[in-house]
């Protein structure tokens, strides 16, 4: 991941209602049982394009080093879905149309520190902006500085 991205998870709402999203992240599966509507990947997909991924066991729509999403497959099931956002090209069209695609699969936020967030545009201006990501973005001489 680049430091000026900030990424989060999309989960099922179902698995954090039931208490599986957990903060230790390794091995958790979110989306087993789950699928991700295809309407609303072609709906994404107008946005960021379809791209080859570095691994077979991903599906990736945008580009890996600006804003993205990934699908991560185990034989041929769906695992985890996770979000890239490029902080350096944030538009706030872009930032609607991943909330469109969060809400039309009934998915909530994971960040990666583990909190769970509502698909909005306020949770999610509230969760860049506390981010190291953002430091870099607004200032990147005194976030490298402060390393």
């Amino acid at each position: 991941m680049a430091i000026w991205q900030y990424a989060f998870n999309i989960i099922p709402r179902d698995t954090a209602i039931m208490g599986n999203a957990k903060t230790e992240r390794e091995d958790v599966i979110f989306w087993n049982g789950y699928s991700v509507s295809e309407d609303s990947i072609l709906k994404i997909s107008k946005s960021l394009k379809p791209e080859k991924s570095w691994s077979d066991h991903i599906k990736q729509y945008g580009v890996l080093d600006k804003t993205c999403i990934e699908f991560s497959f185990e034989d041929g099931v769906l695992e985890e879905v996770s979000v890239r956002i490029d902080l350096r090209n944030i538009t706030s069209e872009l930032v609607n149309e991943i909330i469109d695609f969060i809400r039309s699969n009934d998915a909530i936020i994971l960040s990666n520190e583990g909190a769970l967030f509502e698909p909005s545009k306020k949770e999610i201006i509230t969760m860049i902006k506390s981010s190291e990501a953002c430091k870099f973005v607004v200032n990147p001489r005194e976030f490298l500085s402060n390393l």
